[in-house]
């Protein structure tokens, strides 16, 4: 059974396990990594693979909300959902939202695979698809008569996407024991994925379908990367739910369904050799970063799967530092984490920080 964000293994104390997903309890998630780093080590012919460095857990990704938050001065970081419920209760908050309201969501439904009292998947066989470990990233706003749900994610995977889709569906829609006024009409959802381009594979001319994440284990910096990015991104929903952007199906527009395309900022972690020629011959040129490099310096001074394993040593050494510092401080440290904990979020709190009057962002 999965344990909440703000729940603790000891009252009393912090301990550093929570943080991370330990390489002891997710064999699977750091196998092959493991693999290619130790025969890096041994065969000088292969191409040399980092240490896997472990991922940060649900608690950890808050904990760096909140870090960020500091450092930003802002308030306006992404929450962590760790469970479908608390999806659910964040879409529900926002449905009550004014206009304009605006939030990053890191969705890890570690419940994704929880079974009922007669042993059936209790969200679905589909849903149950849903990596229990894996993070994927949604961009929601609240507009007068709909909500806008954009999903972006490293491996660009069909399922991650349409599964916050169909959940977000689910809040929206009114329980047996609830009523609508006459006047409020349910809250229309509109969702936008993120478009898969294909390239000839340089080995064989076989057309690939590219995507930024080529490991198994990476999912929560490219979700952290791509969340503090869409964060401060005001554009891309304009551009992703544009009238253009409306998905096409046998002539027919589907109006509630949007593709777009990956904005040149987020190609910086790319993984693949393919998609990293591919995104330099784009938007190679491009400015992507805050200190002025363009895409191609980013990639020339990192290499493929540089940046993301940089990040993930920063983002490692970035929590432990905290808990260390404050060791003998568990409530600080309590009190950080529940602060972007998705299920703990509440009406008063969204509407201070996440309204269109309070988003300020003054990212240094």
């Amino acid at each position: 059974m999965s344990k909440a964000i703000s729940d603790w293994l000891d009252a009393k104390t912090i301990s550093e396990q929570e943080f991370f997903l330990k390489q002891k309890d997710h064999p699977d998630l750091y196998d092959k990594a493991n693999e290619l780093y130790l025969k890096s080590q041994t065969d000088t012919s292969s191409k040399k693979f980092p240490q896997p460095v472990e991922q940060l857990s649900p608690k950890g990704l808050a904990l760096m909300s909140y870090l960020y938050a500091e450092k930003d001065k802002n308030e306006s970081q992404p929450l962590i959902a760790s469970s479908i419920e608390d999806f659910i209760h964040l879409i529900k908050l926002i449905d009550k939202s004014p206009a304009g309201t605006s939030l990053v969501i890191i969705f890890q439904p570690t419940d994704s695979r929880a079974k009922d009292t007669e042993g059936d998947y209790k969200y679905g066989s589909y849903i149950a698809e849903f990596p229990t470990a894996h993070k994927t990233v949604f961009k929601v706003e609240r507009r007068d008569s709909d909500i806008l749900l954009l999903n972006m994610d490293g491996t660009n995977k069909e399922l991650y996407g349409s599964v916050g889709q169909i959940v977000a569906k689910s809040a929206l829609k009114p329980h047996s024991k609830e009523s609508i006024p006459k006047e409020r009409k349910v809250t229309e959802l509109i969702y936008a994925y993120q478009k898969n381009p294909k390239v000839p594979n340089p080995k064989d001319g076989e057309e690939i379908a590219l995507t930024r994440q080529i490991d198994e284990y990476q999912c929560g910096v490219f979700a952290h990367k791509d969340a503090r990015q869409l964060t401060r991104d005001e554009a891309i929903m304009t551009n992703a739910f544009s009238p253009e952007s409306a998905v096409k199906f046998r002539n027919k527009t589907i109006p509630d369904l949007h593709h777009y395309d990956l904005p040149p900022e987020y190609f910086k972690g790319t993984q693949s050799s393919v998609y990293t020629d591919y995104a330099d011959k784009l938007h190679g040129e491009k400015v992507v970063s805050r200190g002025g490099k363009t895409l191609k310096q980013v990639h020339e001074k990192h290499g493929p799967g540089g940046y993301v394993q940089h990040f993930a040593q920063k983002y490692h050494d970035q929590v432990t530092n905290f808990l260390d510092k404050n060791k003998e401080h568990p409530d600080v440290v309590r009190e950080a984490v529940e602060k972007y904990d998705a299920g703990k979020m509440t009406l008063e709190r969204l509407a201070k920080i996440y309204a269109p009057k309070q988003r300020r962002h003054k990212f240094r």
